[in-house]
């Protein structure tokens, strides 16, 4: 998505600590599969944790994998999905995001993830956590989202020389 172009809001944001986000995203990770040891946590970011669980618990989602590796040789493109799980019965993938800022490029994350499934339809949730221990998911349904991730591999295709 960044060589499409498509991520160019966060070159804008100038983020204090970048590594947050990831070190946030391991231990919810690792929290998902049991294997948390809370003592590795930093008591400020312990939130989102708390804030992770109570969107898995409230929203029912019922886990798959974490750091969910999928890939498609017709896409040819792979990733890791933070959350792979059930939604309301439906299989769905989930993007955490620790920021307060919701961006354009989420729902496009979410579509070219949601594309190593098909032909079967994903759900795609976006969920944000916060530091106090509160949520907010978004859920993407806009299928335009599908034609500007496709847009964006054939664009890293190209890039590549795959194509022509």
């Amino acid at each position: 998505m960044r060589r499409a172009g498509l991520m160019y809001e966060l070159e804008e944001n100038g983020f204090a600590d970048p590594t947050k986000g990831e070190r946030i995203h391991q231990a919810v990770h690792y929290d998902v599969e049991g294997d948390l040891a809370l003592e590795t946590v930093d008591a400020e970011e312990f939130g989102y944790i708390q804030a992770a669980r109570k969107a898995r618990k409230d929203l029912e989602l019922e886990t798959i994998g974490a750091e969910y590796a999928v890939g498609s040789e017709l896409f040819r493109y792979a990733t890791k999905i933070d959350l792979f799980c059930k939604w309301n019965g439906r299989p769905t993938v989930v993007n955490w995001k620790t920021g307060v800022k919701v961006y354009r490029f989420w729902p496009i994350q979410s579509a070219l993830e949601a594309l190593l499934f098909s032909p079967d339809p994903v759900e795609r949730l976006t969920i944000q956590i916060q530091g106090d221990g509160q949520f907010r998911p978004h859920h993407h349904k806009d299928r335009s989202d599908f034609t500007i991730a496709k847009a964006a591999l054939s664009i890293e295709a190209w890039r590549k020389g795959s194509i022509a």
